[in-house]
């Protein structure tokens, strides 16, 4: 006599299938998805430090090259407590950013100090940052 499984449907994608393609939990229950839907979710990409620090030099670079012509000089990251940044001028956030950081660059020709706001935002499908660039502001 042969056991029969019992069909059961995914809480997340919603298919039916035999209960063989749902683990359980430690009281012995199968969980809600299956283990497609869950291994999907357990491998989102995370973002490192290594990722974090190459968006940063892509876009301190990205901006230099940009800037080529008025001869422009990278100074440091600011304190984002110590910025104010005329938010009124740019876009607003979406909230889902994962990093924010304000940059000082200045023209060497004036000495005229330019504040870069950057928005540094993951997608969920893409393994690499995708880094936004909203600026430049002037300080007077």
């Amino acid at each position: 006599m042969s056991q029969s499984n019992p069909l059961r449907k995914c809480s997340r994608c919603k298919s039916t299938m035999l209960s063989q393609y749902f683990s359980k939990n430690r009281k012995g229950d199968y969980f809600k998805c299956c283990d497609s839907c869950k291994e999907k979710k357990t491998n989102k990409f995370t973002p490192t430090s290594i990722t974090i620090n190459k968006a940063r030099a892509e876009f301190i670079e990205q901006t230099m090259y940009l800037y080529n012509d008025k001869k422009i000089i990278y100074e440091g990251e600011l304190d984002p407590a110590l910025v104010d940044f005329p938010s009124e001028e740019f876009p607003k956030f979406k909230l889902n950013e994962y990093l924010l950081e304000y940059h000082l660059f200045r023209l060497i020709d004036s000495d005229t100090p330019i504040i870069i706001r950057w928005r540094l935002k993951f997608d969920e499908n893409v393994s690499v940052p995708i880094h936004f660039e909203t600026g430049p502001s002037v300080i007077k």
